[in-house]
Protein backbone atom coordinates (compact mmCIF):
# COMPACT_ATOMS: atom_id res chain seq x y z
CA UNK A 1 0.00 0.00 0.00
CA UNK A 2 1.48 3.19 -0.62
CA UNK A 3 0.89 7.29 0.41
CA UNK A 4 2.59 9.52 -1.69
CA UNK A 5 2.43 13.86 -1.89
CA UNK A 6 2.47 15.54 -5.22
CA UNK A 7 4.86 17.90 -5.04
CA UNK A 8 3.26 21.41 -6.90
CA UNK A 9 5.12 24.77 -7.07
CA UNK A 10 2.93 27.83 -8.18
CA UNK A 11 4.39 30.80 -9.92
CA UNK A 12 1.95 34.21 -10.52
CA UNK A 13 3.71 36.56 -13.54
CA UNK A 14 2.19 40.22 -13.10
CA UNK A 15 2.27 41.97 -16.11
CA UNK A 16 0.76 45.32 -17.38
CA UNK A 17 0.18 46.58 -20.45
CA UNK A 18 0.64 49.93 -22.37
CA UNK A 19 -2.41 50.93 -20.75
CA UNK A 20 -1.75 50.06 -17.31
CA UNK A 21 -3.85 47.08 -17.97
CA UNK A 22 -3.00 44.03 -15.35
CA UNK A 23 -2.82 40.37 -16.13
CA UNK A 24 -1.84 37.34 -14.19
CA UNK A 25 -0.32 34.63 -15.42
CA UNK A 26 -0.21 31.28 -13.23
CA UNK A 27 1.81 28.64 -13.97
CA UNK A 28 1.66 25.19 -11.78
CA UNK A 29 4.73 22.65 -12.15
CA UNK A 30 4.69 19.29 -10.58
CA UNK A 31 6.94 16.67 -9.73
CA UNK A 32 6.44 13.24 -8.87
CA UNK A 33 9.37 10.85 -7.91
CA UNK A 34 9.14 7.12 -8.87
CA UNK A 35 6.57 5.77 -6.46
CA UNK A 36 7.99 4.34 -3.31
CA UNK A 37 8.38 0.13 -3.59
CA UNK A 38 9.33 -1.88 -0.24
CA UNK A 39 10.90 -5.02 -0.90
CA UNK A 40 11.06 -7.88 1.67
CA UNK A 41 12.32 -10.42 -0.42
CA UNK A 42 11.55 -13.71 -1.28
CA UNK A 43 9.77 -16.33 1.00
CA UNK A 44 13.04 -18.34 3.26
CA UNK A 45 12.99 -21.40 4.11
CA UNK A 46 16.22 -22.54 6.56
CA UNK A 47 17.83 -24.59 8.22
CA UNK A 48 20.58 -23.56 10.12
CA UNK A 49 22.05 -20.01 9.46
CA UNK A 50 20.01 -17.54 10.53
CA UNK A 51 18.88 -15.78 7.65
CA UNK A 52 18.92 -12.11 6.92
CA UNK A 53 15.67 -10.30 5.70
CA UNK A 54 15.05 -8.08 3.03
CA UNK A 55 16.32 -7.32 -0.22
CA UNK A 56 19.43 -5.41 -1.39
CA UNK A 57 18.30 -2.57 -1.54
CA UNK A 58 15.03 -3.09 0.41
CA UNK A 59 13.55 -0.10 -1.02
CA UNK A 60 13.78 1.79 -3.82
CA UNK A 61 11.69 4.92 -5.79
CA UNK A 62 10.35 7.34 -3.25
CA UNK A 63 12.44 10.35 -2.03
CA UNK A 64 15.58 9.00 0.22
CA UNK A 65 16.45 8.62 3.16
CA UNK A 66 14.45 6.04 4.23
CA UNK A 67 12.96 4.96 7.51
CA UNK A 68 12.30 0.99 8.21
CA UNK A 69 10.02 -1.02 10.40
CA UNK A 70 9.45 -4.92 10.51
CA UNK A 71 6.66 -6.48 12.52
CA UNK A 72 6.48 -8.04 14.67
CA UNK A 73 9.88 -7.35 15.96
CA UNK A 74 10.55 -10.16 17.99
CA UNK A 75 13.21 -12.38 16.43
CA UNK A 76 15.01 -9.71 14.98
CA UNK A 77 18.21 -8.51 16.28
CA UNK A 78 17.00 -4.87 15.02
CA UNK A 79 13.40 -4.01 13.36
CA UNK A 80 14.23 -0.57 12.43
CA UNK A 81 16.79 -1.26 9.90
CA UNK A 82 16.68 -3.11 6.09
CA UNK A 83 18.01 -5.79 6.62
CA UNK A 84 17.63 -7.48 9.90
CA UNK A 85 18.76 -11.06 10.93
CA UNK A 86 16.04 -13.33 11.71
CA UNK A 87 17.17 -15.01 15.09
CA UNK A 88 13.93 -17.30 16.28
CA UNK A 89 12.97 -21.10 15.48
CA UNK A 90 9.02 -20.64 14.79
CA UNK A 91 7.53 -20.11 11.38
CA UNK A 92 6.43 -16.21 11.04
CA UNK A 93 5.24 -13.87 8.36
CA UNK A 94 6.88 -10.21 8.90
CA UNK A 95 5.35 -6.73 7.14
CA UNK A 96 7.96 -4.83 5.82
CA UNK A 97 7.11 -0.73 6.17
CA UNK A 98 8.70 1.53 4.58
CA UNK A 99 8.69 5.39 4.54
CA UNK A 100 10.54 8.76 2.63
CA UNK A 101 10.92 12.05 3.24
CA UNK A 102 8.07 13.03 1.48
CA UNK A 103 5.93 11.04 3.76
CA UNK A 104 5.25 8.12 1.38
CA UNK A 105 5.09 5.28 2.50
CA UNK A 106 4.69 1.31 1.51
CA UNK A 107 4.83 -2.42 2.74
CA UNK A 108 5.54 -5.79 1.55
CA UNK A 109 5.68 -9.15 3.58
CA UNK A 110 7.87 -11.71 3.64
CA UNK A 111 7.31 -15.42 4.79
CA UNK A 112 9.99 -17.75 6.84
CA UNK A 113 9.30 -21.28 7.34
CA UNK A 114 11.26 -23.73 9.29
CA UNK A 115 12.44 -27.05 7.34
CA UNK A 116 12.84 -29.79 8.85
CA UNK A 117 15.81 -31.82 7.78
CA UNK A 118 15.46 -34.76 9.42
CA UNK A 119 11.85 -35.54 7.93
CA UNK A 120 11.19 -38.63 6.07
CA UNK A 121 12.20 -37.77 2.39
CA UNK A 122 9.09 -37.09 0.48
CA UNK A 123 6.84 -36.41 3.29
CA UNK A 124 5.03 -33.27 3.22
CA UNK A 125 4.09 -32.26 -0.48
CA UNK A 126 0.38 -30.80 -0.63
CA UNK A 127 -1.36 -28.19 -3.03
CA UNK A 128 -3.21 -25.50 -1.93
CA UNK A 129 -5.64 -24.10 -4.70
CA UNK A 130 -6.85 -21.03 -5.67
CA UNK A 131 -3.89 -19.13 -4.52
CA UNK A 132 -4.75 -16.12 -4.62
CA UNK A 133 -8.30 -16.96 -3.22
CA UNK A 134 -10.78 -15.20 -2.02
CA UNK A 135 -14.15 -17.84 -0.98
CA UNK A 136 -12.79 -21.09 -0.90
CA UNK A 137 -9.45 -22.90 -1.19
CA UNK A 138 -8.73 -26.44 -1.35
CA UNK A 139 -5.73 -28.33 0.05
CA UNK A 140 -4.38 -31.80 -1.32
CA UNK A 141 -3.81 -34.07 1.10
CA UNK A 142 -0.32 -33.90 2.20
CA UNK A 143 2.09 -36.70 1.33
CA UNK A 144 2.68 -39.09 4.76
CA UNK A 145 1.33 -37.09 7.01
CA UNK A 146 -0.88 -38.87 9.55
CA UNK A 147 -4.34 -37.45 8.76
CA UNK A 148 -5.70 -38.23 12.11
CA UNK A 149 -3.21 -36.18 13.97
CA UNK A 150 -3.24 -33.30 11.10
CA UNK A 151 -3.89 -29.73 12.14
CA UNK A 152 -4.68 -26.77 10.08
CA UNK A 153 -3.71 -23.17 11.01
CA UNK A 154 -4.07 -19.59 9.05
CA UNK A 155 -2.32 -16.53 10.20
CA UNK A 156 -2.47 -13.48 9.37
CA UNK A 157 0.53 -11.02 8.46
CA UNK A 158 -0.12 -9.85 12.44
CA UNK A 159 0.70 -13.23 13.77
CA UNK A 160 -2.70 -13.97 14.73
CA UNK A 161 -4.45 -17.24 14.95
CA UNK A 162 -7.39 -16.67 12.44
CA UNK A 163 -8.06 -20.24 12.07
CA UNK A 164 -7.55 -23.47 14.07
CA UNK A 165 -8.78 -26.45 12.62
CA UNK A 166 -8.77 -30.69 12.26
CA UNK A 167 -7.88 -31.80 8.73
CA UNK A 168 -10.99 -33.66 7.62
CA UNK A 169 -10.82 -37.60 7.34
CA UNK A 170 -13.74 -37.68 5.21
CA UNK A 171 -12.27 -35.89 2.34
CA UNK A 172 -8.53 -36.53 0.18
CA UNK A 173 -9.63 -32.82 -0.62
CA UNK A 174 -9.76 -30.70 2.25
CA UNK A 175 -11.72 -26.97 2.15
CA UNK A 176 -11.43 -24.24 3.51
CA UNK A 177 -13.73 -21.23 4.15
CA UNK A 178 -11.85 -17.87 4.12
CA UNK A 179 -14.29 -15.54 2.87
CA UNK A 180 -14.89 -13.82 6.06
CA UNK A 181 -11.55 -12.72 6.37
CA UNK A 182 -9.82 -9.29 4.78
CA UNK A 183 -7.51 -9.37 1.89
CA UNK A 184 -3.74 -9.49 2.42
CA UNK A 185 -0.85 -12.69 2.82
CA UNK A 186 -1.57 -15.18 5.24
CA UNK A 187 0.92 -18.18 6.20
CA UNK A 188 -1.09 -21.48 6.15
CA UNK A 189 0.19 -24.34 8.43
CA UNK A 190 -0.43 -27.80 8.32
CA UNK A 191 1.45 -29.53 11.14
CA UNK A 192 1.02 -33.87 12.42
CA UNK A 193 3.45 -34.81 15.40
CA UNK A 194 6.52 -34.85 13.08
CA UNK A 195 6.40 -31.79 10.88
CA UNK A 196 5.57 -28.48 9.80
CA UNK A 197 4.12 -27.62 6.42
CA UNK A 198 3.95 -23.46 5.68
CA UNK A 199 2.40 -22.35 2.84
CA UNK A 200 1.96 -18.49 1.85
CA UNK A 201 -1.77 -17.49 0.57
CA UNK A 202 -2.57 -14.76 -0.55
CA UNK A 203 -6.29 -13.46 -0.04
CA UNK A 204 -7.82 -11.23 -2.51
Amino acid sequence: MKNCILLLTFYVIFAFSANAQKRYDIQIIYSQPPLLEANAGVDITWNFDAPVLGESPAAFGGSAPYNYQWSPSFNLNNAAIANPTFTGSENTVYILRVGDSRGCSSKDTVVITISDIDSPQGKGEFNVFPNPGSRIIKMSEPQGFNLEMTNIKLIDALGRLVIDTQWDLENDVNSLDISFLERGNYMLILSDRDLNLVRKLVIQ
